[in-house]
């Protein structure tokens, strides 16, 4: 006879010879993380801010800004892309203006 035990985060599986990961999220749901999001890691959980759009969470844990402008792809010719806090503006060239897909310039 033989008895296997797992580490913390970890239970035995059906066949009782191999370990599985719990997934305390869909085990305790909001009580882990309350307003934030709960995300499964093995052997464990950590909780992440749910952020507004324009935002990711950082590493620290808070909320930072996305710099949208950084792909250099939202804004059409004639237009500069200006980062915003959680968001972004197209700034047309001098002798163009706005388009009503504010992307684009005319």
């Amino acid at each position: 006879s033989f008895d296997c035990r797992c580490p913390a985060g970890f239970r035995a599986g059906p066949d009782k010879r191999a370990c599985q990961d719990v997934d305390e999220c869909r085990e305790y749901g909001g009580a882990l993380c309350g307003t934030q999001r709960c995300e499964n890691q093995p052997g464990s959980y950590r909780c992440v801010p749910t952020c507004e759009p324009g935002y990711r969470a950082g590493a620290a844990g808070a909320c930072v800004d996305v710099d949208e402008c950084a792909n250099g792809t939202l804004c059409g010719d004639h237009a500069m892309c200006h980062n915003l806090p959680g968001s972004f503006q197209c700034l047309c060239d001098q002798g163009y203006e706005t388009a009503r897909d504010g992307r684009h310039c005319q």
